[in-house]
């Protein structure tokens, strides 16, 4: 039985319809992964015997108008939720109610947007004149005050951090990795695919805690903890795409893939 879970309710018609022939083995369910017990509960399951995330933003969230997700659509709404029927506040909601301190963390640290603080002042003397409620008006910003990346278009940076914290993305990969460990069966095993290095962080560093046998600090003479190790890793560094991978899927070039399994 396969346990298909997304967010957009239209990423789990698109499933649907690829899975059609194997409709009878397949339960797709519209929710946060993070929410297990809920989604285990629908499927009438307690255990699992393998997980797998992938963090990845679909295609069509990018090329969708309506998303916001993409500095493509000048007069697209900055929305950037992935289930847009979800009661969270958008982007737009956030640059309009949050404090200039709260919008340059989030430049700074979930897209790594160079002179956040200064962004974060303009956009909060901006809206003081006029709410911002589309990418155009966003990039018309955050133009001349962010110098281009060697890679990325400013606007892609500014869109991740904001996308990220409208979705709660990083607390949630975090909780979820726990959460689905616990549901493994013994020898189970659980995949991740992160995308970016904020992911990929998050996924090894939670990956090599549930590793340890032993969290004591190190000046303990004798281990007082009672911990034990939940998973042994799979993958001592992150398995990369190889050269065919990249020639077939060119936008694979920045997964990052980690594996454990349950001990």
């Amino acid at each position: 039985m396969l346990i298909g879970v997304d967010r957009d309710p239209q990423q789990l018609l698109a499933a649907a319809e690829t899975l059609a022939a194997w409709k009878s083995c397949v339960m797709l369910v519209h929710n946060s992964y993070d929410h297990v017990a809920e989604i285990l509960g629908a499927a009438g399951k307690t255990h699992v015997d393998g997980v797998l995330l992938d963090l990845g933003v679909a295609i069509q969230h990018l090329e969708d108008p309506r998303r916001g997700m993409s500095f493509r659509y000048a007069s697209a709404p900055l929305d950037l939720r992935f289930d847009p029927s979800a009661a969270i506040p958008t982007a737009a909601d956030l640059l309009r109610d949050k404090s200039a301190q709260e919008i340059e963390r989030w430049l700074r640290e979930y897209g790594e947007v160079p002179s956040a603080k200064q962004l974060a002042r303009t956009i909060v003397q901006y809206r003081g004149v006029s709410p911002l409620t589309t990418v155009g008006e966003l990039e018309f910003l955050v133009v001349p005050l962010v110098r281009a990346h060697r890679r990325h278009n400013p606007m892609t940076l500014v869109l991740q951090a904001l996308r990220i914290a409208v979705n709660d993305e990083l607390a949630i990969i975090q909780r979820a990795i726990k959460v689905w460990v616990d549901v493994l069966n013994p020898n189970g095993r659980i995949v991740i695919i992160s995308y970016h290095s904020l992911e990929d962080r998050i996924v090894k560093q939670t990956l090599r805690m549930l590793a340890k046998s032993c969290v004591c600090p190190p000046e303990a003479p004798i281990c007082i903890c009672g911990t034990s190790a939940t998973v042994k890793l799979l993958t001592a560094r992150s398995i990369t795409p190889s050269t065919e991978e990249l020639r077939q899927y060119p936008t694979s070039r920045s997964a990052r893939l980690r594996a454990a399994e349950h001990v």
